[in-house]
């Protein structure tokens, strides 16, 4: 865990991050616990956003896979794409937007994603 903790810089950029409800219940409780007790922790943080994506949204498009949509300094936008074999960067964002607005529209709120990880922590 010590790059995240190294991530976090006083005028940190916002990173907003959704998390498939399927990968909280991964992995042995000794690790899991800790774990989404720091994501809890982090996601408190003004310059992070954390989402649970519940296992009750069903099939969704970010199945496919995990991305990246980044902003550089000069204002462009910029995409990385991830898969089982390679990774990729693309300056075609408007896909990935999409899926990405169709992700967060079923995640949870940054509170219910809170409570979500604390309870799991405790129970895990």
């Amino acid at each position: 865990m010590h790059y995240e903790v190294q991530t976090y810089r006083p005028r940190s950029p916002l990173t907003v991050f959704v998390i498939d409800e399927a990968v909280l219940r991964r992995g042995h409780p000794a690790v899991m616990g800790p774990q989404l007790d720091y994501l809890a922790t982090t996601a408190q943080r003004p310059d992070v956003m954390v989402h649970v994506l519940p296992l009750s949204a069903g099939l969704h498009p970010g199945q496919a896979g995990p991305f990246i949509i980044a902003t550089t300094p000069e204002g462009e936008e910029v995409g990385y794409l991830d898969d089982q074999s390679s990774g990729r960067i693309t300056n075609d964002v408007a896909p990935l937007w999409a899926v990405w607005d169709t992700v967060r529209s079923v995640a949870l709120p940054r509170d219910q994603t809170i409570d979500l990880l604390r309870a799991r922590a405790w129970t895990t």
